[in-house]
């Protein structure tokens, strides 16, 4: 699915999105890792956090130009970890989503600089079948959410074209595409899996059948290293990228587990028809991914040396005490 170019290097590397979920975990590894970050924000309300983990904070307004170029200006690997949240990751032409990435990806390319790196998402993946996947899967687009993501990754695709797979020493910007197992991990407030926290608190979790489907899902720190893999290593292409497998019903284990207390939760029937699942307190998009065993094969980028280190019990406690903070 790509190519490395061999060896580790020393990196100036430039973060968009520096203070989001994700993004903020890229810039603490890239400076543990001893790695120059400038860390491009929008507001400076994180600039404490990020300057903490030894980064530069540039605070841009990505509607100029020319403060964009200079974020990007000297920098060996530019990583867009921008992605809006809420209402607004459903609209069909979300500027975060869209719009911006199209700008980064056209600038990083026209500045010549070495490496892209896009953070995607596997909600480009339908429910369509089961089982493991790996990125030769074309899937088939039928929600959004799915429009979105399958967009952005042409876009950056068509922005810097022809560069996937190339050495980064090679003229021109190479380009990788990271999709992430669904991510778990302290300053998630507004995750997947904060809002699942939300619901077993309250005695809602939902579990379709016995909640025996299983997926795939990584610590916020694991994605931050397998970020800093691919910008030392020169890792082009695009990849999946997991830490381990559950099902459903291990997660609320370990949310209980974490917590100390045994939750109650919502039982849903399995097999559910269209109108059953109208008329359950999940929508569809909701309901077949707790019902559809989604098992994400990274196997490609671990042959790239990308090894997790952190458990489901250990990104469970991490998350839920940054939320218990």
């Amino acid at each position: 699915m790509g190519a490395a170019a061999g060896k580790s290097r020393n990196m100036q590397a430039t973060v968009f999105g520096a203070s989001g979920f994700i993004g903020s975990h890229v810039v603490e590894e890239l400076c543990k890792a001893g790695h120059g970050v400038n860390a491009v924000v929008r507001s400076p309300a994180s600039r404490q956090l990020l300057e903490g983990f030894g980064a530069r904070v540039m605070v841009v307004d990505y509607g100029d130009g020319a403060q964009i170029q200079a974020a990007m200006r000297g920098s060996d690997v530019v990583y867009n970890c921008i992605a809006s949240t809420g209402t607004a990751a459903q609209a069909e032409d979300p500027e975060a989503e869209i719009g911006l990435t199209r700008r980064l990806a056209h600038t990083a390319s026209a500045l010549g600089v070495g490496h892209f790196v896009q953070l995607s998402s596997i909600v480009l993946y339908g429910f369509e079948r089961s089982g493991a996947i790996d990125e030769s899967y074309q899937p088939l687009i039928e929600y959004p959410i799915q429009r979105i993501q399958q967009r952005r990754e042409e876009i950056v695709t068509r922005e810097v074209p022809g560069r996937q797979g190339m050495a980064v020493e090679a003229a021109g910007t190479a380009l990788t595409i990271l999709r992430p197992a669904s991510v778990i991990g302290s300053r998630g407030e507004r995750s997947f899996f904060a809002n699942l926290y939300r619901l077993n608190q309250s005695g809602r979790f939902p579990i379709v059948g016995k909640g025996q489907a299983c997926g795939s899902f990584i610590d916020a720190r694991d994605l931050g290293r397998a970020m800093v893999l691919i910008g030392e290593h020169g890792i082009s292409g695009t990849y999946l990228v997991k830490g381990f497998d559950a099902s459903w019903s291990e997660l609320k284990a370990s949310m209980d587990e974490a917590t100390g207390t045994h939750d109650a939760c919502i039982s849903i029937p399995a097999g559910l028809s269209d109108e059953g699942i109208d008329a359950s307190p999940l929508n569809p998009y909701e309901y077949r991914s707790f019902a559809t065993t989604r098992i994400w094969d990274d196997s490609t980028i671990r042959e790239a040396g990308f090894r997790p280190h952190y458990s489901l019990g250990q990104a469970v406690r991490s998350e839920i005490g940054y939320l218990e903070r």
